[in-house]
């Protein structure tokens, strides 16, 4: 019926989410730090949200950054990832978009409410440092884009 159809939509939606690999004008890739490790900005889609209305969204509200200036260039890739909830596992996809940030103005504001410590421009050449002490997906987006 039509109620259990909506709870399913929704916890279908709970297991989908967006994200972006922002691009700045000096080459810099977008970083965040949540709970010790480095990842990119990312969540969950809001009901009767587009994929690529989520990335930009989640990426505006866990940095900060002008969205104005932040262009959606196109789908990158997606990675499967586990999230933990009350001790269980549950199976999650993010889809993935490469973001041009169009502004000289790259001061960022992390969300400190999403456990965001740290939101950081990090120059191509050194991401690999970075990387070592990543979530597990970070790694294949960024390569995605290199290659």
């Amino acid at each position: 019926d039509f109620y259990n159809m909506i709870t399913e939509t929704a916890l279908s939606l709970k297991q989908i989410t967006a994200g972006g690999l922002v691009l700045n004008v000096k080459n810099e890739i977008l970083l965040i730090q949540k709970k010790k490790l480095w990842d990119l900005p990312k969540g969950k889609l809001d009901f009767f949200e587009t994929l690529e209305n989520a990335a930009i969204r989640e990426v505006v509200e866990e940095t900060g950054i002008n969205e104005r200036y932040l262009e959606l260039v196109k789908p990158l890739t997606s990675t499967n990832y586990f999230s933990k909830k009350n001790g269980k596992a549950i199976p999650k996809k993010a889809n993935w978009f490469l973001m041009h940030y169009h502004s000289y103005d790259l001061e960022l504001f992390p969300d400190p409410s999403e456990s965001i410590d740290i939101a950081k421009w990090v120059c191509l050449s050194e991401i690999s440092s970075y990387l070592k002490n990543s979530r597990d997906y970070v790694n294949p987006v960024i390569s995605t884009f290199l290659s």
